[in-house]
C-alpha cells in the first residue's frame, strides 16, 4: 500500500511538473509571438523558403517592413501591404508559386481591398467600352495587372487579341478578398498611434 502511494505521489508530481512546464512554454511562445499592429492577430510563421521568396533574412524583417509602411504611409496602405504578404505566404505554403503580388481598393476603403497574386503570363484585365470614330462600341483594357510590360499587353488586348501563351483573368471576379481567403474578420478602425 505504501509503495503504491509513493508511486502515485511520484507520478502526480511528475505530471504536475510536466503540466507547469508545458503551460509556461505555451505562455512564453504566445508572449514572444509578434502580433499585427493593424489588428489582424498573430503574424503567421514564415518558412525558410518563404523568406527566400520575400528576399528577407528573418520573419522580423518581413513584418518590420509592413509596420514601417503603416507608420509612414498610414493604416490603409499598411493594411494592403500586410494582406499582400499574408496572401502570398499562404499561397506559398499551399505550394502555389507567385512572381509577385498586387493590391487595390476603392477610395481607400479597407473593406474593398482586393489582392492579385501574379503568375507568369497571367493578366487580370478590367474591360470597358468606348465608341470608335463610327460610333460603334469598342472594348478596351481599362486596367491591367500583370507581371512584365503592360503597354505591350494593352496593345494586344485593345485589338481583341491575347498574346500567345497568356491567360486573361477577370479584374473583378478573380481578385482575392483577403479577409475571406485568410479567414480574418473584417478590418475595424484602430488608432495606429496607440501601437507605436
Amino acid at each position: 500500500m505504501k509503495k503504491h502511494c509513493r508511486v502515485l505521489t511520484y507520478l502526480t508530481l511528475m505530471l504536475t511538473c510536466f503540466l507547469i512546464g508545458a503551460c509556461q512554454q505555451t505562455s512564453d511562445t504566445n508572449k514572444n509571438r509578434r502580433t499585427s499592429v493593424l489588428g489582424l492577430g498573430p503574424y503567421p510563421k514564415v518558412s525558410k523558403g518563404a523568406l527566400d521568396m520575400f528576399l528577407v533574412a528573418t520573419a522580423d524583417d518581413l513584418w518590420d517592413g509592413v509596420e514601417e509602411i503603416a507608420k509612414s504611409n498610414g493604416v490603409h496602405l499598411g493594411l494592403m501591404e500586410e494582406f499582400k504578404k499574408r496572401v502570398r505566404l499562404k499561397l506559398f505554403e499551399q505550394g502555389i508559386k507567385t512572381v509577385g503580388i498586387s493590391a487595390r481598393s476603392q477610395n481607400g476603403d479597407n473593406s474593398t481591398i482586393r489582392i492579385y497574386p501574379l503568375y507568369p503570363k497571367v493578366a487580370y484585365v478590367q474591360w470597358k467600352y468606348k465608341n470608335d470614330a463610327n460610333g460603334k462600341p469598342q472594348r478596351y483594357a481599362f486596367q491591367i495587372i500583370a507581371p512584365g510590360n503592360k503597354d505591350k499587353l494593352r496593345h494586344y488586348f485593345d485589338r481583341g487579341r491575347v498574346p500567345l501563351g497568356w491567360k486573361v483573368k477577370s479584374y473583378e471576379e478573380d481578385a482575392l478578398d483577403p479577409y475571406l481567403f485568410l479567414g480574418l474578420e473584417r478590418f475595424r478602425i484602430i488608432n495606429f498611434s496607440s501601437h507605436q
